[in-house]
């Protein structure tokens, strides 16, 4: 089981960011881990010093599954791609406001969220979403804070 912590929705990042707006979109996320991505290479190929260097170069992977546990392929990245981004900015009633930094408000529920800050326009629009759906915390793995993914 993954921990998971609270952390306020507007000092979430990447991928952080990226699963929590999985998560409310309904997607099952699998993450894996570099010792997982490590256990499943044949070690028959590679020497030992090999294998250390595969642990330096992979990444924690983030996955959509469906319920059965089969990969549908790479989590969406919300965070970096406005394909798929963009869709949610209909969806959650998001209005972006341009300034010094972007704002981003939704008024999904007839209610504002606090504005969400960034100078991205996507990141302030996923926590705009976030906030929309959880408030001011959302509960993430401890794994995604501060890391990088593939």
């Amino acid at each position: 089981m993954t921990e998971l912590i609270e952390v306020r929705v507007a000092e979430l990042r990447r991928p952080a960011l990226d699963w929590a707006v999985a998560i409310i979109e309904g997607l099952n996320i699998k993450l894996i881990t570099v010792a997982e991505q490590v256990e499943n290479i044949d070690r028959n190929q590679f020497t030992d010093y090999e294998v250390e260097r595969l642990k330096q170069v992979f990444k924690l992977k983030m996955k959509s599954v469906n319920d059965a546990g089969f990969s549908l392929g790479n989590s969406p990245a919300y965070s970096l791609d406005w394909g798929h981004c963009g869709p949610l900015i209909k969806k959650y009633v998001v209005d972006i406001i341009h300034g010094t930094k972007v704002q981003a408000v939704s008024h999904l529920h007839g209610v504002a969220t606090p504005p969400m800050e960034d100078d991205l326009e996507l990141v302030a629009t996923c926590r705009a979403v976030i906030a929309a759906e959880r408030g001011e915390f959302v509960k993430v793995p401890k794994i995604l804070i501060g890391c990088s993914i593939d």
